[in-house]
């Protein structure tokens, strides 16, 4: 992955709201470089979705858990 890829990356983090055109601003590309690098981008599955950050406090939640796992299942034999 180029630097400029990697700054893509690293403002719609920050922000995946943005359009290509304050991007391209903050990176002083065009914005249909923008446009076609994020087309790139997702086409490439690196990035996969857009998605938000609730605010848990003002929702009233206190205690929030995650848990992954790698959801691979392993058959041992039976000898």
């Amino acid at each position: 992955m180029n630097e400029l890829a990697k700054n893509l990356l690293r403002e719609l983090t920050l922000n995946s709201k943005q359009s290509d055109r304050v991007i391209s601003k903050k990176l002083k590309i065009t914005q249909p470089t923008v446009s076609r690098l994020r087309k790139k981008l997702e086409n490439d599955g690196l990035i996969e979705k857009y998605t938000l950050i609730p605010n848990l406090e003002k929702l009233g939640i206190e205690f929030v858990t995650f848990i992954t796992f790698n959801g691979k299942i392993i058959h041992k034999s039976k000898n």
